[in-house]
């Protein structure tokens, strides 16, 4: 199994009214989150997502989230999803910082990890 392609989409969220520590009074903060999708040559596709929090709280942003994928998408690609600690050391050099990056593909390999060694107990209604 090989990975074929990544897609990050941006996705807005309804507008929130928070007090932060750094107001004294509600504000209205636009969230944003960005959703991966890591494909396969075998038609499998493993989904994740990461949140960053608002710039007032830590020096992230959903933008660099998303450059950090453009930056480790040439790593991923060709590569054997289901060697999860293996993708996760290769991504771990160029993306010392923004964790944001790190755990939306983590949240991606495992989905495709779990997918194709499928179920070991499943609950059906």
């Amino acid at each position: 199994m090989k990975i074929t392609g990544l897609a990050a989409c941006r996705v807005v969220l309804d507008k929130w009214d928070v007090e932060t520590r750094y107001t004294h009074a509600l504000i209205s903060i636009p969230l944003e989150t960005t959703v991966l999708r890591i494909d396969t040559d075998e038609g499998l596709g493993g989904w994740g997502e990461t949140m960053t929090p608002p710039s007032h709280y830590l020096p992230t942003s959903p933008q660099t989230a998303r450059a950090g994928l453009d930056r480790i998408a040439p790593i991923l690609l060709g590569a054997d999803p289901r060697n999860h600690r293996a993708r996760m050391e290769e991504i771990a050099f160029p993306m010392r910082g923004p964790k944001p990056t790190k755990s939306v593909v983590d949240m991606a390999l495992w989905g495709l990890v779990g997918k194709a060694r499928g179920p070991i107990m499943e609950w059906r209604a």
